[in-house]
């Protein structure tokens, strides 16, 4: 079964969601799903991993080696498991907002695009991105549907608090 693993990061109670760049470098191509939105970081977890071991991959690998640091997998909290046909996915958030200055340690990789401070509170502004349209260029706010319902989670986790 695939798997894969989603971060949610929070500031000032925003979501830092992923805009996908226009190019992925490392297959020198069009990225999939051009200017969409995604969680803060998300990726397939290689067969032998754990969810945490992935969770920490995926960390280094999409946000830096430096805020991993800070990033430790006990300070996630489980969102959303999502199953479909041979897949599954699940999703974390840090419900504790980070600072600025740890915000600072993200680097993104070139084929990363950008960090996007989306305020929960206008969650409806999300449209959801039809799987089928993978080389589209899409303008904001398109999401998947199991990323947007995480986001909803964590809205009303921290309405909470």
């Amino acid at each position: 079964m695939k798997k894969s693993v989603g971060i949610i990061l929070l500031y000032q109670g925003k979501a830092l969601l992923q805009r996908r760049g226009d190019w992925d470098w490392e297959k020198d191509q069009f990225q999939s799903f051009r200017g969409a939105y995604q969680v803060t970081a998300h990726g397939k977890c290689e067969e032998s991993e754990t969810w945490e071991e992935s969770l920490i991959r995926e960390i280094k690998e999409e946000l830096g080696e430096k805020i991993k640091g800070i990033l430790q997998p006990s300070r996630f909290t489980l969102i959303k498991e999502s199953k479909k046909t041979g897949k599954i996915s699940r999703t974390y958030a840090l419900l504790e907002p980070l600072t600025l200055s740890e915000i600072r340690l993200i680097m993104l990789e070139p084929s990363s695009g950008s960090l996007y401070p989306f305020p929960l509170k206008e969650l409806e502004k999300i449209q959801i991105l039809d799987p089928s349209q993978k080389d589209t260029q899409f303008s904001p706010f398109f999401m998947f549907a199991d990323e947007k319902e995480a986001l909803e989670v964590v809205w009303n986790l921290i309405n909470k608090q």
